[in-house]
């Protein structure tokens, strides 16, 4: 079977890469990207959606076409016998171009079936996420942003209790510290 390089833009736990070496152990990091026109959300796990003007932050990989099948199975991305994406998926893909280092690329990018509502992450996915953009020396800024909208979506970060936590796990962030969130 013919295996063709292609790309694929991680921005989610697709970023780190212990877990991208267990899933895709052909994938090779090209490095630090960005997707245009794309914003950066948490619906319990991470998501971008078209935004004029926004940018969102991520790793871009070079992939075989086993990778981007095993992706697609941890994606929950399937497709039926005339290529069509399946309307239950939980995220499709699509083309889309990447800029690293001055350059275009055309990579795979996941995006979440529309619907999906805006939640925060769980601590273990985060975690994985801060650790992906930390060994490719990513912002982790869209990441903070993000994780402020899901939890004001649900409910703004109104005790003391919550603002510590949330400044804690972030690791002391300039983006969180000496920031109220109270109405």
């Amino acid at each position: 079977m013919k295996n063709t390089k292609q790309y694929y833009f991680g921005y989610g736990m697709n970023t780190n890469r212990s877990g991208m070496a267990r899933r895709c152990p052909a994938a090779v990091s090209v490095g630090a990207a960005a997707l245009y026109d794309y914003d950066f959300r948490f619906a319990t796990h991470a998501d971008v959606v078209p935004a004029l003007g926004a940018k969102t932050v991520g790793v871009l990989w070079e992939v075989t076409d086993e990778c981007m099948k095993s992706l697609d199975r941890l994606e929950s991305c399937y497709f039926d016998k005339n290529g069509n994406p399946d309307p239950t998926n939980y995220y499709n893909r699509k083309l889309v171009k990447v800029l690293h280092r001055n350059q275009w690329y055309d990579a795979w990018v996941y995006y979440m079936t529309p619907g999906i509502s805006e939640s925060p992450p769980g601590d273990s996915y985060w975690n994985c996420l801060l650790e992906g953009y930390q060994e490719h020396d990513v912002s982790s800024r869209q990441l903070h942003r993000a994780i402020k909208s899901a939890y004001d979506s649900i409910e703004p970060l109104t005790t003391q209790y919550e603002y510590d936590r949330w400044s804690y796990r972030s690791g002391g962030s300039e983006v969180w510290h000496n920031q109220s969130f109270a109405n």
